[in-house]
């Protein structure tokens, strides 16, 4: 596609190193921080459920919890402006929904210890911060992959991820049906013809799930000739076909992905660039477009011409 034509890479080249590449890195080594802060406050919380720590770990946690809470409130304001200003071109990001979930969770838990920090919350409460904490340290963590996929590379193997995911999720809106299929018959024929079958629908979906990776006592389903029928189906066509049909899927899109993986490389540095360009001001885009028409005028059909005779 055009990403392979060197007009296009040197253009995006040149952006990036102009501007785009520092704010990226810039940002890279915040978010590198903010995943240390949700670190720190995770070591930091023994003592809020009764365990001794170290001495001053208190005013340590009130001060990360302030700082997480004033750090995310501004992120999350900066990603909703940027979600109201051009949602069309927002929501092409893969990343900005899941930059967005991170500071909307991070902000909701920091919030939360800083209530715990100040008074005494029920119970239930506390069990809600430890959740929104734990699905923070994950956000906070998984975002940094963002920044991975600058890198000439490894940059491809990220966007392979996020294909496979993609994928997967078709998969598994059409292995659902099949899946669910073979659990309501399970729970049907279980309880009636066996002793030791699940006890509700949620006991029969975990089973035929723990069948999926092996895990299942055969005794229980050859109770009778309809459950035996019923088992051996479904290892052939959910185990068996259904995977072999997933692991085939992903095979695909990897080789589809890795086979063009300049481009993707390149794809990655456009969509930082798009995003860092949106964030200038007008002098700075005037000063970079002013630099830019200098860099066409010059050095970049020299570079084209290099470049087309070097392939």
């Amino acid at each position: 596609g055009a990403l392979g034509t060197p007009l296009v890479t040197q253009l995006i080249e040149h952006k990036w190193n102009s501007y785009a590449g520092l704010r990226a890195r810039v940002d890279a080594v915040a978010a590198l921080a903010l995943a240390f802060m949700v670190v720190a406050d995770t070591f930091l919380r023994p003592h809020k459920q009764g365990v001794e720590s170290m001495e001053g770990a208190e005013k340590v946690s009130l001060a990360v919890s302030v700082t997480l809470g004033i750090w995310s409130l501004g992120l999350c304001a900066q990603e909703l402006f940027d979600l109201l200003s051009d949602r069309e071109l927002w929501f092409l990001d893969f990343w900005n929904p899941i930059e967005l979930t991170t500071y909307v969770i991070t902000l909701v838990y920091s919030a939360g210890d800083l209530a715990t920090e100040l008074s005494s919350l029920p119970g239930g409460y506390e069990r809600w911060i430890q959740l929104a904490q734990a699905a923070s340290a994950f956000f906070v963590w998984v975002r940094l992959l963002k920044y991975v996929a600058i890198f000439d590379g490894v940059g491809h193997l990220v966007n392979v991820i996020i294909k496979m995911l993609t994928e997967f999720a078709i998969f598994i809106a059409v292995f659902a049906a099949i899946f669910l299929g073979f659990t309501h018959a399970f729970y049907v024929l279980t309880p009636a013809e066996g002793k030791h079958g699940p006890e509700s629908v949620l006991d029969s979906v975990m089973t035929a799930f723990q069948m999926m990776v092996g895990e299942f006592d055969y005794e229980t389903y050859s109770t009778s000739g309809a459950l035996v029928v019923l088992f051996v189906a479904y290892i052939l066509i959910a185990m068996v076909l259904m995977l072999n049909l997933l692991i085939a899927q992903l095979s695909n899109v990897y080789s589809e992905v890795s086979g063009d993986a300049k481009a993707q490389f390149f794809l990655n540095r456009a969509r930082l660039t798009l995003e860092k360009e949106k964030q200038l001001t007008s002098s700075q885009r005037l000063m970079h477009s002013a630099r830019r028409i200098r860099y066409a005028g010059h050095s970049l059909p020299t570079k084209i011409v290099t470049s087309i005779f070097e392939e």
